[in-house]
């Protein structure tokens, strides 16, 4: 009888570890770009050639040119069926890849909170008079424009006159997304790896209780 309760014990344990295992796994997954960015820091924007522009990929950028914004996000908060506010949370502007000496370069987008609102449009700015801006540093992911963003982003170049083949040839439709790093929440994280550590640590008690 004695042997038995041990040995339902230790499938119950086994249970338990697969379970935490596979808990651990889907947490891995879900929460990758944050985990890699932890562990291994985000790649330089500036070193990707235009082909290495690639979905998921984490990148710190450093901002000292941009064209301006194509989009905004906008939040609407109801109060009554007939009063309602809205603000601006997020503000998309076309910036380039490479860097200053880059002979290969593609334009795409850069999504970042309103809060940058302010030392993004002065650097627009002085783009646009040919001055020299101070840059600024973002921590983003780049994310393939969604079906709603890429028709506004398409529009921005459309109405500077470029043909769909140049727009085709000359942008790529991927959005470094700084906002991510805002909207993120870093408890999983924590969670994660004590979920892989605990199956470990019953394991080695599993097998002490076999002995």
């Amino acid at each position: 009888m004695q042997q038995y309760r041990k040995e339902h014990g230790i499938k119950k344990l086994k249970l338990t570890i697969f379970i935490l295992l596979l808990a651990g796994v889907v947490l891995l997954i879900l929460d990758y770009p944050n985990i890699k960015l932890h562990l291994l820091g985000p790649t330089e924007f500036a070193s990707l050639s235009p082909d290495e522009v690639e979905g998921g990929l984490l990148v710190e950028v450093s901002i000292d040119i941009n064209f301006g914004t194509y989009a905004s996000n906008e939040q609407s908060t109801y109060y009554s069926n007939y009063f309602s506010t809205t603000k601006t949370t997020d503000l998309y502007y076309v910036i380039w890849t490479g860097d200053a000496y880059a002979e290969d370069y593609r334009y795409m987008g850069i999504k970042v909170p309103v809060s940058e609102q302010s030392v993004m449009d002065e650097i627009a700015e002085a783009v646009s008079e040919g001055k020299h801006a101070d840059s600024v540093k973002y921590v983003g992911i780049i994310n393939r424009m969604s079906s709603e963003e890429y028709p506004m982003f398409e529009a921005y170049f459309e109405e500077a006159g470029w043909t769909k083949e140049e727009i085709e040839e000359r942008t790529l439709p991927y959005t470094i997304n700084v906002s991510y790093m805002e909207e993120q929440d870093h408890s999983d994280l924590y969670w994660t790896m004590p979920i892989f550590v605990v199956p470990v640590i019953i394991v080695l008690w599993c097998r002490k209780w076999e002995d």
